[in-house]
């Protein structure tokens, strides 16, 4: 049995829109969102992977999901690995 209330996600945003939506009015609500500066924008929409969020319990992430798609944005939630012992 595994306890799943330790597991952590992450949110991976890979430039993905969801249909229905106006690409111009999506990128502006989640620069607007992320508060993201406009000159690192473009990385944001690059189409390679981002980490927009990470240590986030399994609520938390489907919660941050389901706005973002709201919002036109098509998210992945993935396991979060924790970070090595140094």
């Amino acid at each position: 049995m595994t306890d799943t209330a330790m597991d952590l996600y992450k949110l991976i945003f890979s430039g993905d829109l969801l249909p229905g939506h106006e690409p111009a009015e999506v990128r502006q609500r989640l620069i607007g969102a992320l508060r993201v500066p406009p000159e690192k924008a473009d990385r944001l929409f690059s189409g390679k992977p981002v980490v927009i969020k990470r240590g986030l319990d399994h609520d938390k992430a489907q919660a941050y999901r389901r706005k973002l798609a709201s919002m036109g944005v098509g998210i992945k939630v993935e396991a979060d690995q924790p970070a090595a012992p140094p």
